[in-house]
């Protein structure tokens, strides 16, 4: 089977899992939990929107703005250190900066509230 082929039926059993996952949760009877985004997620998601960056490199990036070293975002992601790194250099060449410390600057500038 080529790998396309198995990447579309990855897809579509994640979407399946999802939509039966959303039902068991509108099915339940339990309470409903409400899980609120820190200030440093909301800021990661807006960066990540202006600047096109994945999903994994916004969890990177508001660990970054969170003001995680490399080693500490490899242990919280439980990826290794290189796979980090890479993750940090990726996000530092879309938003078009050299530091860590641009970031927390580019955030200020971008978004607001």
């Amino acid at each position: 089977m080529p790998a396309f082929e198995a990447g579309f039926q990855a897809i579509d059993r994640r979407k399946m899992h999802q939509a039966r996952l959303r039902q068991l949760i509108e099915t339940s009877s339990l309470p409903q939990l409400s899980i609120q985004k820190t200030r440093t997620e909301r800021v990661a998601y807006m960066l990540a929107e202006i600047f096109g960056l994945t999903l994994r490199q916004q969890e990177v990036s508001a660990l970054l703005l969170a003001r995680h070293t490399t080693a500490s975002i490899s242990r919280t992601l439980g990826v290794n250190y290189n796979t980090a790194r890479r993750h940090c250099e990726a996000i530092l060449q879309k938003c078009a900066i050299r530091r860590r410390e641009q970031r927390a600057i580019l955030a200020h500038e971008n978004v607001r509230g």
